[in-house]
């Protein structure tokens, strides 16, 4: 046992990691820090969990944000003063998007904030406020501080566990601010992590009993114009007057206590699956014939109710003008049609959210879970218009598309969600920025084919840190991961590319729409024509960046592409291994693009 007391603290809280199931931790340098960098080598050395080492604490927080997003409970170490308020990008997306992100920050002893004392700020403690579920202010040199209950603590929160230790849903970011003295070198004394003292999910099988016990007295509610109707006892079927149910399945989801059963009458239904929500709108809208509307991030697939180029039919009559009831899950950020669909005054909005969400600003009714229906009288007409539909919507979209000439970002999208069909489900996974390509890939993607996971960051829908949450992915789920980015996104986090020569470089083909600036602004309002005087300086803000340059000074390598034949070669080659595709498209004619594509395809919806 040291008698420092930042080095006792360091390897306490570096042990509670080790216990707690952390996988991942990435580390910034610095010499605040020091204690818990001594306390990592050693886990690491003793093969207790990986490391990686980072310059750049924005891209090393979105490394995290990733390595959460693919499953791994990972933590982000750095040091004092600004390094800290660097981290606050992740840490806004990850509590938005509801990704479990430790955050350790190194600081100086407490009685030298608001002192002259180097990189020291009294604000860094509380540097996160309300983004972190938990933030926790102790010093390193306290006698009653127990640092295993402070780790155990900041996993449960983080993991989606109250301060009881209940399983309630919200997770997200959670953050430890220890003040360490000198010394911050280790006395000589040799440690080696134990190994953990017992299984970290000891007592799921308790909490899923808990769960289930509670899914076992839901409320069950009949939902129609007359109003709803409980029963407290449990779930009993509720007859619906207004439908001919003939079956239903009570399968519960055990994620969601306090799931609601919702009893539909034969109202025309949509449910719209927000980033990470698909798999339990899958098992609400494939049995209940209900029309879905799914984001390229929320893992859908495949679904037999999925419908394609969705966005171009949402004002059509016989279809999104008819909608009367929509079921969202999640959070749905991607575009605007779906936007003024939850808007409108005629449609009942039903929100399946976890805590810690937000929903509409508008009255509608928030459930935790909501029971698939197998209903032998569903609404099979209902659904195969708005199937047909899309997939006349998505033929029209590759008309216009093979006859444009020359390449835009649509085409890019169009070729990556070619290819990723193509691959098996545990294939590479992708991984697709904020902004334009994202809306790009929704449109070309066909949620009804097998693929592998598609990932997306619509916490906040930031460009920042794209490159390193696609590291971070491929880190966790070990293995390669495509990467769909814009130009302007690969220039936010070029630092995501900063590996050192002795760290694992992740295995990430980076694939960049390349416009020469920020094409999502041509489409909007901002696009017109009368501000042309200030759109292309103050919103395209253009760029002429040598992307090949930048890709030799990390020694990554890089693949220029310019014709779509290239494009698809250049993915379907792809061996695995760190890669840049940097494919130049036409953001002049970004504008008419849409437009064409917007009236082939409304056009065609119904033959």
């Amino acid at each position: 046992m040291s008698d420092n007391p930042s080095t006792t603290a360091a390897r306490a809280i570096v042990q509670g990691l080790v216990d707690h199931g952390v996988e991942h931790v990435v580390l910034c340098p610095g010499s605040r820090s020091a204690p818990l960098a001594y306390a990592l080598n050693a886990a690491e050395a003793a093969g207790l969990l990986s490391v990686h080492v980072r310059i750049d604490e924005r891209s090393a927080a979105f490394l995290a944000l990733g390595l959460g997003k693919g499953g791994s409970l990972a933590a982000v170490v750095t040091t004092s003063g600004t390094a800290v308020a660097n981290l606050l990008p992740a840490v806004w997306e990850a509590r938005h998007g509801l990704v479990p992100l430790m955050v350790l920050t190194a600081d100086r002893p407490g009685r030298l904030r608001g002192t002259w004392a180097n990189q020291t700020t009294p604000l860094q403690a509380g540097a996160f406020t309300d983004a972190a579920l938990l933030s926790l202010d102790l010093q390193a040199d306290d006698p009653a501080v127990d640092w295993a209950d402070v780790v155990a603590r900041l996993v449960a929160r983080c993991s989606g566990r109250d301060e009881g230790g209940r399983l309630d849903g919200a997770t997200g970011p959670v953050h430890l601010d220890v003040g360490l003295p000198d010394p911050l070198v280790p006395d000589g004394t040799d440690w080696t992590p134990l190994l953990p003292a017992g299984d970290p999910a000891d007592g799921a099988d308790d909490d899923l009993d808990e769960v289930v016990a509670e899914a076992e007295a839901i409320l069950v509610e009949a939902v129609d114009e007359g109003g709803a109707a409980t029963d407290p006892d449990g779930p009993e079927e509720v007859e619906d007057p207004a439908d001919d149910v003939d079956e239903l399945d009570l399968t519960y989801l055990p994620e969601r206590p306090g799931g609601q059963l919702l009893m539909w009458s034969r109202r025309r239904t949509v449910v719209v699956a927000g980033d990470g929500e698909g798999y339990e709108a899958r098992l609400l809208a494939d049995p209940s014939a209900f029309p879905l509307l799914a984001e390229p991030g929320s893992d859908v697939g495949p679904s037999s109710t999925a419908v394609t180029a969705y966005r171009h039919l949402l004002d059509l009559p016989g279809l999104g003008a008819d909608v009367e009831r929509v079921v969202v899950y999640g959070r749905p950020t991607l575009t605007r049609p779906v936007t003024r669909l939850l808007a409108r005054p005629d449609v009942e909005v039903v929100h399946v959210a976890l805590p810690g969400q937000g929903g509409p600003d508008r009255e509608h009714r928030r459930v935790a879970a909501v029971m698939a229906r197998m209903a032998l009288a569903a609404d099979l007409e209902w659904l195969e218009r708005w199937l047909l539909a899309g997939r006349r919507a998505r033929q029209a979209v590759d008309v216009v598309l093979d006859s444009w000439g020359g390449l835009s970002g649509l085409h890019v999208a169009r070729a990556v969600a070619r290819a990723q069909q193509d691959l098996p489900v545990d294939g590479p996974n992708l991984f697709v920025a904020a902004s334009s390509v994202v809306r790009d890939l929704d449109l070309v993607m066909d949620h009804a084919r097998p693929q592998p996971l598609v990932h997306a960051s619509r916490g906040l829908s930031g460009i920042d840190g794209s490159l390193s949450t696609a590291a971070g992915i491929a880190l966790s789920r070990s293995t390669p991961v495509r990467a769909l980015v814009g130009d302007l996104a690969f220039l936010h986090d070029g630092n995501g590319l900063l590996v050192g020569p002795g760290e694992e470089r992740p295995p990430v083909q980076v694939v960049v729409a390349n416009d020469g600036g920020g094409g999502i602004f041509g489409l909007l309002e901002h696009g017109e024509a009368r501000f042309a005087d200030v759109h292309e300086r103050f919103f395209a803000t253009p760029q002429d960046v040598d992307l090949a340059a930048l890709c030799r000074a990390h020694h990554v390598p890089h693949v220029l592409v310019t014709g779509e034949a290239e494009l698809d070669q250049a993915l379907h080659d792809w061996d695995g291994s760190p890669q840049v595709v940097e494919v130049t498209t036409d953001r002049s004619r970004s504008r008419a693009l849409a437009e064409a594509v917007t009236q082939a395809a409304r056009a065609a919806a119904f033959g």
